[in-house]
């Protein structure tokens, strides 16, 4: 075969490269694709969102977020809570004013026991390191479901609770 059969079959080489940049730009969209939907990545569109005035001692704020399968719990700790939490003297007491401010949703019974269990860590873990203060916890405290179960609060430090 003469070379300028094989151009004409393959095409020029600005054609070449081209069809390889397509190649590799599909191929790396499939990857990113792939590990958002095996790894744990944040669902895209929120289906329900409810954000409260809490009007307790714990928590002032609360907000929950509903994306079908998984869910994000959001609340805002009061000085009250800050102060407990710099003696390490919370035990779950924002966890309960969360659930009395927003309330059961269809959501939360969608769950798996590995979701609870994860968003169970994140929480304790955000109260542990209330103890050393905001500037490692942030303002509010945010629990996501699709955040894989650690399986213990030194695993769950390692990666900033979240």
């Amino acid at each position: 075969m003469k070379k300028t059969q094989a151009v004409a079959l393959m095409g020029s080489q600005a054609e070449q490269g081209r069809r390889g940049k397509l190649v590799a730009s599909v191929a790396l969209a499939a990857a990113l694709v792939f590990s958002s939907l095996t790894f744990g990545a944040a669902p895209a569109l929120a289906a329900q969102t409810i954000s409260r005035n809490c009007n307790s001692g714990w928590i002032s704020w609360a907000q929950y977020i509903d994306y079908g399968d998984n869910i994000k719990m959001r609340m805002k700790p009061t000085k009250r809570a800050w102060a407990a939490m710099g003696l390490g003297m919370t035990k779950g007491q924002m966890w309960d004013a969360y659930f009395a401010c927003i309330g059961w949703d269809d959501g939360f019974s969608r769950l798996r026991k590995s979701q609870w269990d994860s968003l169970w860590l994140q929480h304790r873990c955000h109260e542990y390191l209330g103890i050393i203060g905001r500037a490692k916890s942030g303002d509010t405290f945010d629990y996501e479901s699709w955040v894989p179960n650690r399986g213990s609060l030194t695993a769950s430090f390692k990666k900033g609770c979240n």
